[in-house]
């Protein structure tokens, strides 16, 4: 059986200004419990937030008695809970249709972006090569998990799709290559 240690700590923190840019800007504080990494466990019970000027507490469910009501557990450790591979990832979340339509606008992109480098288009053509290195990179990690990663991937399929506006196929054809 594991030794228990019951103690207390309390910590004094002025949270006027806190309170203040939260009541300005009308939004929740994030208050957070971290433990540090290694074998030991930490049972966590009654916490308590007050601005000192009246004994309630500003945490909601701070005993747990509704259970993890108001409370996210979140991890700082993420390879149990993440998935290695976008195509998985997509399987996953979005099912069939995510894999078609995703695939449909992958396959869209590298046909208008192979035609691009094979007419010269610089701009098409970089973003056609940079599409191929992050897909390349998005075999091994899902990067459209964060934002800007998923914002990245769409703008170079839309860059290696984008066809040059004002000029047909057949004004392309008839130039000369070198």
């Amino acid at each position: 059986m594991r030794d228990r240690i019951n103690s207390c700590v309390t910590a004094r923190v002025d949270a006027a200004p806190l309170l203040k840019a939260a009541a300005l800007f009308d939004r929740p504080l994030k208050f957070s419990v971290a433990t540090p990494r290694g074998k030991g466990s930490v049972d966590i019970d009654n916490l308590r937030l007050s601005d000192g000027s009246r004994p309630a507490t500003l945490i909601a469910n701070g005993d747990f008695a509704a259970g993890m009501d108001r409370w996210f557990f979140s991890t700082d450790v993420d390879p149990p809970w993440h998935i290695h591979s976008m195509p998985v990832a997509v399987l996953f979340e979005q099912g069939w249709f995510g894999m078609l339509a995703w695939g449909t606008l992958i396959v869209v992109a590298a046909i208008n972006g192979w035609r691009s480098v094979r007419e010269g288009e610089t701009l098409s053509a970089t973003a056609w090569a940079a599409t191929g290195g992050f897909l390349v990179c998005a075999s091994l990690n899902t990067l459209i998990d964060e934002p800007r990663f998923l914002a990245l991937l769409l703008i170079l399929l839309w860059l290696s799709a984008a066809r040059p506006w004002g000029r047909s196929s057949a004004v392309a054809s008839c130039q000369p290559r070198i």
